[in-house]
């Protein structure tokens, strides 16, 4: 029969491991992502975080894996891994092809924004 105590270890470690993964994407949010200026035509936020079109949520999640095996700690599966990043970034996404520009096509698409209105 489990125990209060038991109850509180396993609690204790499911808080940790999800302090690991927030810790990990708030990390990988500050030196991968970027946040262009102004709204995103297709985004209804205008503080998303923007990851490269050869980012995806599962490379994020071989990423995390490949850094917590190592370190021998627990990793957890994909589904709440993404469910975790639905939590903590919400405003996190994976750009849309429309907005993974180099700078200049940036540049280039913000002259005729502005040039046609």
């Amino acid at each position: 029969m489990a125990t209060a105590k038991d109850f509180l270890a396993t609690s204790f470690h499911i808080y940790l491991v999800v302090q690991d993964v927030k810790c990990f994407l708030t990390n990988y949010v500050e030196e991968n992502a970027i946040q262009l200026p102004g709204r995103l035509p297709g985004y209804k936020n205008d503080d998303i975080k923007l990851l490269s079109l050869s980012e995806t949520k599962v490379s994020v999640w071989r990423h995390y894996t490949v850094a917590y095996e190592s370190s021998e700690k627990q990793s957890i599966s994909y589904s709440k891994f993404k469910e975790l990043w639905q939590q903590f970034h919400p405003n996190v996404v994976v750009m849309k092809q429309m907005t993974d520009f180099c700078v200049t096509c940036q540049q280039n698409t913000a002259k005729l924004v502005i040039s046609a209105n």
